[in-house]
Formats: C-alpha cells, sequence, structure tokens
C-alpha cells in the first residue's frame, strides 16, 4: 500500500528531471528512492537514445519512435508505482540498481 505522503514523490519520480527531488530530498521510503532512480535512468536514457537516433543520417526518424516508447513507460511507471508496485524495465532497472 501506498503510503499517501509518497504519492507525490512517486509521480515526480518518473518526469524527467523532477526525479532529482525525491532523491535530494530527505525521504524515509526506500519505494520511493527505487522508484526515482528507475525513473531518472529511464527518462534519461530513453532522451538520450532519440537524441543520438534524431542526428543519425536516414535512422533519425526511429527517434520519434523512442520519445514515444520511453512516454508511455514513464505513464505505465507512474501508474503502478501508485499502485504500490514497482515495474521492472529490463536494461532500465538493472542500470538503475546499481546507482
Amino acid at each position: 500500500m501506498v503510503r499517501e505522503q509518497d504519492k507525490l514523490m512517486l509521480i515526480l519520480s518518473y518526469l524527467w528531471l523532477a526525479a532529482l527531488v525525491p532523491l535530494l530530498t530527505v525521504n524515509d521510503s526506500e519505494a520511493v528512492r527505487w522508484h526515482a532512480k528507475n525513473g531518472l535512468v529511464l527518462s534519461m536514457g530513453g532522451f538520450l537514445a532519440a537524441w543520438i537516433f534524431g542526428h543519425i543520417p536516414f535512422i533519425g526518424w526511429f527517434a520519434w519512435i523512442l520519445d514515444l516508447v520511453t512516454l508511455v513507460l514513464m505513464v505505465a511507471s507512474i501508474y503502478r508505482a501508485l499502485e504500490g508496485v514497482r515495474m521492472r524495465i529490463p536494461v532500465v532497472s538493472d542500470v538503475a540498481d546499481k546507482l
């Protein structure tokens, strides 16, 4: 069950650089810290990959697909976090666990 005071922090965890707020504030919830790290890696990795693909000739059109997939994963992760579930995303969650 998600604590009421953690809901805002869980939402911020998946909103790109806003994920730094739950990481840098004093928070006793291990779940919030996990979601913040996961959200930061997801958003930074997804948008960085899209930016890189966007600058490669002939396959730059693929960047908007990466942006869309990242956005869908962010929304799904917020929804699952508010349910109290950790949505493990391959590679993203593995990298976040090492932070």
